[in-house]
């Protein structure tokens, strides 16, 4: 891909989703996953990999040269509001999730009934804002202002996440640039 006339790369991890061939394959011991060390290996390589070919990691799954990030993305990592349509669409409004039906004959029958094709949704509390906030901060290159992470935490809830972010920076899992934690 490196070589391709492109200018941004996803790299995601495979998930293997119950109930699917993929899966009942891997059940029977017909396919055979790579092991978690494997896979970080492999995951290491290719951000050295695209490094060394003028693709800047922007965030863990995301690589783009020339100031070429997604902007699309972006919206995610930012928990900014977006509409999704159609089958199996999810959407944002900042507060609350959403998802439309993802059985495309029950999705059809509720167009044509005039009923909502919204089979999931969630009303996101203070506590998982916040930790959705922390764990996307986390994705992306410039990482998450400790301050951010600390902020609304009682004293002995902020001593705790200190001694945590002391333990991972030891661990190398972590670093401090200024006031921002980024992930090695």
């Amino acid at each position: 891909v490196v070589h391709w006339p492109i200018s941004h790369v996803s790299v995601y991890f495979l998930t293997v989703h119950e109930e699917t061939p993929l899966y009942f394959r891997v059940k029977k011991n017909e396919f055979a996953l790579q092991t978690d060390d494997h896979m970080i290996e492999l995951y290491e390589w290719t951000v050295n990999y695209l490094a060394r070919h003028s693709f800047e990691q922007y965030e863990i799954s995301n690589f783009a040269k020339n100031g070429q990030r997604s902007r699309h993305n972006s919206i995610y990592w930012e928990r900014k509001p977006y509409k999704g349509f159609g089958l199996g669409a999810c959407s944002f409004d900042g507060a609350s999730r959403f998802q439309n039906q993802k059985n495309l004959l029950k999705y059809l029958k509720a167009i044509e009934t005039d009923q909502d094709t919204v089979i999931f949704s969630e009303m996101l509390t203070a506590q998982q804002v916040h930790l959705e906030n922390v764990m996307l901060g986390l994705r992306k290159s410039e990482g998450i202002s400790l301050p951010m992470i600390t902020k609304h935490l009682t004293d002995e809830q902020k001593e705790s996440i200190l001694q945590t972010i002391h333990a991972l920076q030891e661990r190398d899992f972590l670093q401090m640039r200024d006031d921002r934690i980024v992930l090695t």
